[in-house]
């Protein structure tokens, strides 16, 4: 198989603002103004609020799916952090840094050990309070947190991975995602980002990219 030609021959699927209508009337909520999200796989929220996150289909056979979404902005965090409470949401996996050359990538969405965070809608009477449980250095590029999540008198549990070796428009070492990969289920390169780019738009911007995923698939399907 020609990755290359490979890469080349899927369908760029590149966003159409009349399919991504709730992006553009809350653009001020958009990381970037080039990465909208498709209406029909938007998640929503019982609050009315947006969210630039959408449902991505992993596994076509069971329909199994994830949530792809920007790393959020103070003005969506309680939106994320109802979206995952909503959601019921047991593992965020974060994969950018904060700063990368010196531009801001991410806000700090999250608490420290002595500081919980209390997120306010004023819209809404209930606040969400996330708190610290654990920390853990799984290695030097990876780490290990576990969040409480209140909301309206019940407690869940998250899991969040932080990878902090994937710099934007690249590909990472895949000796250093095999503990991400422990996730994921077998799949094809081609019919994997074919099915993600009608549900997310931009993904998979790169044939150094795309060769990556044709990697760490010969490593979730020999494991499997």
């Amino acid at each position: 198989m020609n990755i290359s030609s490979d890469f080349t021959d899927i369908p760029l699927a590149e966003a159409d603002p009349y399919l991504c209508k709730f992006s553009l009337i809350h653009h001020e909520k958009n990381r970037y103004t080039d990465v909208l999200a498709p209406d029909a796989t938007l998640v929503a929220l019982s609050s009315g609020d947006y969210i630039n996150a959408n449902f991505v289909t992993i596994d076509p056979l069971t329909s199994s799916k994830v949530i792809a979404c920007q790393a959020p902005m103070p003005s969506t965090f309680y939106a994320f952090w109802l979206m995952c409470f909503e959601q019921k949401v047991d593992l965020i996996v974060m994969l950018t840094d904060f700063y990368e050359k010196g531009v801001l990538k991410c806000d700090l969405y999250f608490p420290s050990k002595l500081n919980p965070l209390a997120i306010y809608n004023e819209c809404l009477s209930s606040p969400i309070l996330v708190s610290y449980k654990s920390h853990r250095n799984v290695n030097v590029e990876i780490s290990e947190m576990v969040f409480d999540v209140s909301f309206d008198g019940v407690v869940r549990e998250i899991c969040h991975l932080h990878y902090r070796g994937w710099i934007d428009r690249s590909t990472p070492e895949i000796e250093s995602l095999k503990i991400c990969l422990d996730f994921v289920y077998p799949f094809t390169p081609s019919s994997l980002v074919k099915q993600i780019r009608t549900e997310r738009h931009g993904l998979v911007q790169t044939r150094e990219q795309y060769k990556f995923i044709d990697s760490a698939s010969r490593c979730v399907n020999v494991k499997n």
